[in-house]
């Protein structure tokens, strides 16, 4: 069973109710109306449209078939904006290239992610579709070196008209802009309702066969209400250097966010002293200096319910980092703990798990239909002690059942057995307290109806009305 109750998190239980908490700075679901759901990343062919809308930003691509070159970014709250392809063309005005028919054809990236990939039959320029969760990337591709302008230009823009549906601020270096810019920066579409979502067109990149980076930046100019022009500008020099090595790509990309930078948390219960079991999933960054190492980390935290931290990992190799392990939760760390993953640069990201017991999920579908009196049979018996052992095995403690477990068929029930069986009860009990040794011992004392009360649930649970009761516990 899975629950999600936002768009960065989500919580997958089993029937043993052991707890799987994931959590990541990326969208991991999105909402429908008022239900949240996973994320699906897929493309859906109709009306003339290529689309996914189980995604947090949800696309809408068109098919190449006509020479309207228009992609639709929508959040999942209907906030959405519509990029088209309006022309290529050098700074003097002369057009390389318009809108044109596209080939369209579907393949996946190495981590089976969707790409959607357009190429015209007479143009060097490849159109590239990437979706993630909350992502979408299209990569303008050059085969090949641009015609000669017929007078001397060294500039080249690719021009784009941007629409959206509704109003809109448009921020920049943390600032919200009225009149035309030009910018090497992030730009972010900020809807004007209460919507939790924007759309942020990322920085610019451009790089060639061997990835050597290129310079490049957006012209942004506005045209009327709800309504702008994007262009993406590079110097025609740079890509007739001795060294550049086809195909360029040009790189922008766009996404939903809920912070890029900062600490994120969601909360989880630990009812029990257990063993919590984790991983994570960190992409951080360091400038690669000899000395003086500049580090931007993005840590993975688990904080206890005094927000102490109880398990920390920093990644800092500008590389995904990986890992696992576990981390013990004593009697004071009971409550209400809470993971986190805190990125402090632009671009990085991270994710984790962690994976607890909330509480078994115990049934007793033979024991429930005794009543008192009844003939205790050795599969009851073998029920009652699976359960208990359930709780035993969620613990980190060790129990040893005795020989005589499990009961087999015919065995007459024996105080000893009910002894045993309520010593486990009350080990596990106790082994909710912050201790690292627990010995528990029940006796029962002259109870002659001890067979049959295991039928009876007159008494609620409270075993001190039928038994005398000595309990030890060893503080380690």
């Amino acid at each position: 069973m899975i629950e999600a109750n936002d768009r960065f998190s989500y919580k997958e239980k089993n029937a043993e109710g052991l707890a799987t908490l994931s959590f990541s700075t990326q969208p991991l679901c999105y909402k429908d109306d008022d239900e949240y759901k996973l994320i699906e990343l897929d493309f859906k062919d109709s009306d003339s449209m290529f689309t996914n809308t189980t995604n947090c930003l949800k696309t809408a691509i068109q098919d190449g078939s006509s020479e309207d070159n228009r992609v639709e970014l929508a959040t999942d709250e209907g906030f959405v904006v519509t990029i088209s392809f309006e022309a290529m063309k050098y700074g003097n005005g002369e057009i390389i290239h318009y809108p044109y028919k596209r080939n369209t054809f579907i393949t996946t990236t190495r981590d089976n992610k969707p790409i959607l990939i357009q190429k015209g039959t007479s143009s060097p320029l490849v159109d590239e579709y990437e979706i993630d969760r909350g992502r979408f990337k299209k990569s303008i591709i050059l085969e090949s070196a641009l015609p000669s302008p017929t007078e001397p230009c060294n500039i080249v823009k690719i021009v784009h008209r941007l629409t959206t549906n509704i109003d809109a601020e448009v921020v920049c270096d943390n600032e919200e802009k009225h009149s035309d810019f030009v910018t090497v920066s992030m730009i972010e579409f900020r809807p004007k309702n209460d919507s939790e979502l924007s759309i942020f067109i990322q920085k610019p990149e451009m790089f060639d066969a061997n990835y050597n980076y290129m310079p490049i930046y957006y012209e942004f100019r506005f045209i009327d209400e709800n309504m702008y022009e994007l262009s993406y500008v590079f110097y025609s020099q740079s890509l007739k250097e001795q060294d550049v090595k086809f195909p360029i790509t040009i790189d922008p990309t766009a996404n939903v966010s809920r912070s890029t930078t900062g600490t994120t948390w969601v909360t989880f219960d630990t009812e029990r002293h257990q063993n919590l079991s984790y991983t994570y999933n960190l992409y951080g960054w360091n400038d690669g200096a000899s000395k003086n190492t500049v580090y931007n980390y993005t840590s993975f935290i688990i904080q206890d319910k005094a927000n102490k931290e109880i398990y920390r990992k920093d990644s800092g190799t500008n590389s995904r980092e990986t890992g696992s392990g576990s981390v013990n939760t004593s009697g004071f760390s009971l409550g209400l703990n809470r993971i986190g993953i805190t990125v402090t640069r632009s671009g990085y990201d991270g994710s984790g798990t962690v994976t607890y017991l909330e509480s078994p999920k115990l049934t007793w579908p033979n024991l429930d239909s005794k009543s008192v009196g009844s003939v205790i049979h050795a599969a009851d018996f073998n029920e009652a002690k699976d359960n208990i052992a359930r709780v035993i095995n969620a613990i980190p403690a060790t129990w040893q059942w005795s020989s005589n477990f499990p009961v087999g068929s015919g065995t007459v029930i024996s105080i000893s057995h009910l002894t045993h069986l309520r010593s486990a009860v009350d080990f596990a009990d106790n082994s909710v307290l912050p201790c690292t040794y627990c010995s528990d011992h029940a006796y029962y004392v002259n109870d002659s109806n001890a067979s049959s009360n295991l039928g009876d649930d007159s008494d609620n649970g409270d075993r001190s009305n039928n038994s005398s009761f000595d309990r030890d516990c060893y503080m380690g």
